[in-house]
């Protein structure tokens, strides 16, 4: 068996396909920035360091800015940064330092929350000033608590300011976990107020304020069935109708959350509904999840404007699992973060679904495509690859189409493959459903079944549907037709594993439009 050591990459950030054949098998003992990269890469020579969650991009002097929380000593030392990227496609990305360094303030080290641009300084540190809000452990006020940060060099650098939120529940000895982080702040035109929402025991708490400083509770969204909730967003987005219009528009509540009590692991759940600047009212009460894999977690929601919904509004995320986090960085595995996606909001059945896709601007990663021809595959019929397909670091796009009507029992596209490694895609037509199955994807980094167990979307097969698969050194991200449903998920197998192979079985299936981007 191979090990996570010896395929010779120690991921960070996500690479980009073509940097990734030549970097992914070199070692760096520092943070390092790769030329076309989709976001800069982190390499280590020992397994210590670990990225964290994403903090909401900004737009600032005609570039986005990203910052992650990063802890170059974990697991010997605690404590986190705020690290920063820029980039003006949000897919080519350049590390531009540290913008607030961990432990300098005697309230601990910053975690997640988000900034803003004060515009009308309302918090009067001047008009433009970068506001950023963010849980700090704050242990001499009994607990986690909300700090403010400023910058007035655009987001390069922030100054402390003071602790303005404290966790009314620290000294509450019946809760395990006192949850009060992750403060996700914007602009409320309607009510010319600056809203909050964050993350408590059993719920996702609002909050007014009209300086950045003084918040007061507005209302909450009770959820105790998924665990403890992490990292909320809150957003305005169109909603589509079928004919592709505008047919009006809804407020969207993301978080990262806890699955395993129906069936699923941890993820990035949702709801739809109303915002009237105070308390959210969902149109559902269960919600649903954002991406069907098991490692799309800590997702943050951004946009040019956040207060227009007609600006594209994108998505980004931490690609781990807090169910193998640890296990998987002792292997030598530092971290990294998905591809940015767009956001749409889409009335379907009835009902407003979130859909999710790669940015446009991902096509600038490939630099070649190699061309499938179309073939119909059935049982003995495998798929004929074009030389050249497989490669360990590419996009894949195909379709699959019925045959005169009928369509096989099942479908499987192999990736990744090669000395007994492969990662499962499988297609079964008869229950609706497209699954994940990474169980033979590589070395396990913990046996349980958050890495084991197949992932499940829905996907119609009674007409043609698209597959778009971007496969890196370590992970793997599948968006079926454009968006309708995507699977994100880590993977384990050597860098030399890179075999495809697609087969049906019981009938026959038409593929087509196969381009393998490079």
């Amino acid at each position: 068996m191979g090990s996570f050591m010896t395929r010779r990459r120690v991921l960070g950030l996500i690479g980009s396909a073509s940097l990734l054949h030549s970097s992914g098998r070199r070692l760096f003992s520092e943070v390092t920035a790769g030329i076309g990269s989709r976001v800069p890469r982190f390499h280590a020579a020992t397994a210590t360091g670990r990225i964290n969650d994403p903090q909401r991009p900004l737009w600032i002097n005609g570039c986005w800015n990203l910052w992650i929380l990063w802890n170059k000593d974990f697991p010997d030392g605690r404590g986190t940064i705020w690290l920063r990227f820029i980039s003006k496609d949000l897919v080519h990305w350049a590390a531009a330092g540290t913008s607030i360094p961990k432990n300098t303030t005697p309230y601990g080290d910053v975690w997640t929350g988000s900034s803003v641009i004060d515009g009308a300084n309302t918090a009067g540190f001047g008009r433009d000033t970068v506001v950023a809000l963010m849980t700090m452990p704050c242990k001499p006020m009994g607990g986690q608590g909300t700090g403010r940060w400023y910058s007035n060099d655009g987001g390069v650098s922030f100054q402390f300011d003071s602790v303005v939120m404290t966790n009314p529940r620290a000294e509450d000895s019946n809760l395990r976990d006192k949850v009060f982080r992750d403060p996700n702040v914007r602009w409320h035109e309607p009510s010319q107020s600056w809203v909050m929402c964050l993350a408590e025991p059993g719920q996702i708490g609002f909050y007014r304020s009209s300086n950045l400083k003084s918040w007061k509770p507005s209302g909450s969204l009770q959820n105790a069935e998924l665990g403890t909730l992490e990292c909320p967003n809150l957003f305005p987005l169109h909603l589509h109708g079928p004919d592709r219009k505008i047919a009006g528009e809804k407020w969207v509540l993301l978080c990262g959350a806890n699955g395993t009590a129906s069936g699923f692991t941890t993820g990035t759940h949702y709801w739809v509904g109303d915002f009237d600047g105070h308390t959210f009212q969902p149109d559902e009460r269960a919600g649903r999840w954002l991406d069907g894999g098991p490692d799309f977690y800590a997702a943050t929601a951004f946009s040019r404007n956040s207060a227009d919904p007609s600006e594209p509004t994108f998505a980004i995320a931490w690609m781990n699992n807090w169910n193998y986090a640890d296990a998987v960085q002792q292997k030598g595995y530092i971290g990294q973060l998905s591809l940015v996606r767009e956001l749409r909001l889409q009335l379907v059945e009835g009902t407003a679904i979130v859909r999710n896709r790669p940015v446009d601007a991902v096509r600038l990663l490939f630099s070649a495509t190699i061309l499938g021809k179309q073939q119909i595959v059935a049982d003995g019929h495998d798929y004929a690859w074009p030389n050249g397909a497989a490669q360990t670091c590419c996009r894949i796009d195909l379709t699959m189409s019925p045959v005169s009507g009928s369509r096989p029992k099942a479908i499987s596209l192999s990736v990744r493959g090669g000395a007994g490694y492969s990662t499962q895609l499988g297609f079964n037509p008869g229950s609706g459903n497209a699954f994940l199955d990474r169980e033979r994807c590589g070395p396990i980094p913990k046996e349980g079944d958050a890495w084991n167990s197949r992932r499940s979307v829905p996907c119609d097969f009674t007409k043609p549907f698209s597959i778009s698969i971007f496969l890196d050194a370590g992970s793997i991200e599948v968006f079926l037709n454009n968006g309708e449903s995507s699977m994100s998920a880590l993977l384990t197998a050597p860098l030399d594993a890179n075999a495809l192979k697609l087969s049906a079985t019981g009938g026959q299936v038409s593929i087509s439009k196969v381009k393998v981007s490079t």
